[in-house]
């Protein structure tokens, strides 16, 4: 009696979607800029250098005072919807 083989193509597995959907790492608001074409992995460091949340980085961008080049900070300002 041979158990060390078996047909793995037959075997199914039930998956409960509401704990694999919690447990699923979530991104925080400052990877959600990583979405913006031409702002890179590079770019996002930079930002979580300067700003701990999403709301200090809305409150410069408000005030013009984001230490970022230009273009940048225009596509900042139309992902969150700014002026």
């Amino acid at each position: 009696m041979r158990l060390g083989r078996l047909n793995r193509g037959n075997v199914k597995a039930r998956v409960n979607r509401k704990t694999t959907a919690t447990k699923s790492k979530k991104k925080t608001k400052l990877e959600e800029l990583l979405e913006i074409k031409g702002i890179g992995v590079e770019t996002l460091k930079d930002i979580k250098r300067a700003y701990n949340s999403i709301s200090e980085l809305k409150k410069d961008l408000r005030n013009d005072k984001v230490p970022l080049r230009n273009d940048v900070v225009r596509k900042l300002k139309k992902f969150l919807k700014i002026r």
